[in-house]
Protein backbone atom coordinates (compact mmCIF):
# COMPACT_ATOMS: atom_id res chain seq x y z
CA UNK A 1 0.00 0.00 0.00
CA UNK A 2 1.38 3.51 -1.16
CA UNK A 3 1.20 5.76 1.97
CA UNK A 4 2.95 8.88 0.61
CA UNK A 5 4.84 10.10 -2.93
CA UNK A 6 5.93 12.92 -4.18
CA UNK A 7 5.98 12.99 -8.06
CA UNK A 8 8.51 16.22 -9.16
CA UNK A 9 7.60 16.48 -13.33
CA UNK A 10 9.65 20.06 -13.35
CA UNK A 11 12.19 18.45 -16.24
CA UNK A 12 8.65 17.81 -18.27
CA UNK A 13 6.97 21.03 -17.33
CA UNK A 14 9.78 22.70 -18.71
CA UNK A 15 9.60 20.85 -22.54
CA UNK A 16 9.28 24.25 -24.72
CA UNK A 17 9.11 22.90 -28.41
CA UNK A 18 8.58 19.60 -30.28
CA UNK A 19 11.77 19.68 -32.92
CA UNK A 20 11.69 18.98 -36.37
CA UNK A 21 12.79 15.39 -36.06
CA UNK A 22 10.11 14.73 -33.70
CA UNK A 23 7.59 16.48 -36.08
CA UNK A 24 8.16 14.27 -38.92
CA UNK A 25 7.97 11.38 -36.37
CA UNK A 26 4.79 12.28 -35.16
CA UNK A 27 3.53 12.23 -38.41
CA UNK A 28 4.64 9.21 -39.86
CA UNK A 29 4.04 7.10 -36.35
CA UNK A 30 0.95 4.40 -36.91
CA UNK A 31 0.10 5.52 -32.80
CA UNK A 32 1.31 8.44 -30.75
CA UNK A 33 0.83 8.74 -27.29
CA UNK A 34 0.20 11.74 -25.42
CA UNK A 35 1.01 11.66 -21.78
CA UNK A 36 -1.18 15.06 -19.40
CA UNK A 37 1.96 15.85 -17.92
CA UNK A 38 2.92 17.18 -21.56
CA UNK A 39 2.05 21.46 -21.12
CA UNK A 40 -0.27 22.96 -23.07
CA UNK A 41 2.00 24.49 -25.51
CA UNK A 42 3.70 21.45 -26.98
CA UNK A 43 0.35 19.74 -26.69
CA UNK A 44 -0.70 22.60 -29.92
CA UNK A 45 2.59 21.38 -31.52
CA UNK A 46 1.30 17.97 -31.08
CA UNK A 47 -1.62 18.36 -32.85
CA UNK A 48 -0.38 20.30 -35.51
CA UNK A 49 2.53 17.37 -36.22
CA UNK A 50 0.49 14.65 -36.00
CA UNK A 51 -0.90 13.16 -39.37
CA UNK A 52 -3.85 14.30 -40.94
CA UNK A 53 -7.45 12.84 -39.52
CA UNK A 54 -8.47 11.01 -42.61
CA UNK A 55 -4.95 9.00 -42.54
CA UNK A 56 -5.93 6.70 -39.21
CA UNK A 57 -3.28 7.64 -37.05
CA UNK A 58 -3.77 6.34 -33.55
CA UNK A 59 -4.02 8.98 -31.26
CA UNK A 60 -3.78 7.82 -27.80
CA UNK A 61 -4.75 10.26 -24.39
CA UNK A 62 -3.01 9.05 -21.24
CA UNK A 63 -4.98 11.26 -18.05
CA UNK A 64 -2.20 10.17 -15.66
CA UNK A 65 -4.69 11.84 -12.83
CA UNK A 66 -7.92 13.70 -11.77
CA UNK A 67 -6.63 16.38 -11.99
CA UNK A 68 -4.63 16.40 -15.28
CA UNK A 69 -7.36 14.46 -17.41
CA UNK A 70 -9.03 17.49 -18.69
CA UNK A 71 -6.14 19.32 -19.97
CA UNK A 72 -6.72 17.61 -23.55
CA UNK A 73 -9.55 20.11 -23.80
CA UNK A 74 -7.44 23.23 -23.39
CA UNK A 75 -6.39 22.22 -26.50
CA UNK A 76 -7.33 21.39 -30.51
CA UNK A 77 -6.32 18.16 -29.63
CA UNK A 78 -8.75 16.13 -27.85
CA UNK A 79 -10.42 16.55 -31.25
CA UNK A 80 -8.19 13.99 -32.59
CA UNK A 81 -8.18 11.73 -29.87
CA UNK A 82 -9.30 8.10 -30.55
CA UNK A 83 -8.14 6.34 -27.64
CA UNK A 84 -8.40 7.10 -23.96
CA UNK A 85 -6.92 4.99 -20.44
CA UNK A 86 -8.81 6.64 -17.67
CA UNK A 87 -9.79 4.89 -14.58
CA UNK A 88 -13.49 6.08 -13.43
CA UNK A 89 -12.72 8.61 -11.38
CA UNK A 90 -10.66 10.37 -14.20
CA UNK A 91 -13.57 9.18 -16.78
CA UNK A 92 -15.74 11.22 -14.85
CA UNK A 93 -13.73 14.44 -13.99
CA UNK A 94 -13.08 14.20 -18.13
CA UNK A 95 -16.75 14.18 -18.66
CA UNK A 96 -17.93 17.02 -16.67
CA UNK A 97 -15.45 19.08 -18.22
CA UNK A 98 -16.09 18.32 -21.34
CA UNK A 99 -19.97 19.00 -20.91
CA UNK A 100 -18.82 21.90 -19.06
CA UNK A 101 -16.70 23.31 -21.56
CA UNK A 102 -19.41 22.69 -24.46
CA UNK A 103 -17.48 19.72 -25.78
CA UNK A 104 -20.13 17.39 -26.19
CA UNK A 105 -22.99 19.39 -27.04
CA UNK A 106 -25.85 19.03 -24.30
CA UNK A 107 -27.02 16.56 -22.90
CA UNK A 108 -25.11 14.07 -24.59
CA UNK A 109 -23.55 12.58 -21.51
CA UNK A 110 -25.63 12.01 -18.40
CA UNK A 111 -22.38 12.57 -15.79
CA UNK A 112 -25.17 12.78 -12.89
CA UNK A 113 -26.05 9.18 -13.25
CA UNK A 114 -22.35 8.22 -14.13
CA UNK A 115 -21.06 9.67 -11.11
CA UNK A 116 -24.10 7.62 -9.29
CA UNK A 117 -23.50 4.68 -11.20
CA UNK A 118 -19.54 4.63 -10.03
CA UNK A 119 -20.36 5.09 -6.37
CA UNK A 120 -22.15 2.03 -6.06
Amino acid sequence: DLLAAIADFSAIEELAEVTAATRTALRHAPAVVIDANVPLAVLAEIEASIAPVDEGQIVWWEPTSVAKGAVVLDSAVWRRVTHTSPNVAELLAMAHAAEARGCLGSGLVDTKAASEHAAR
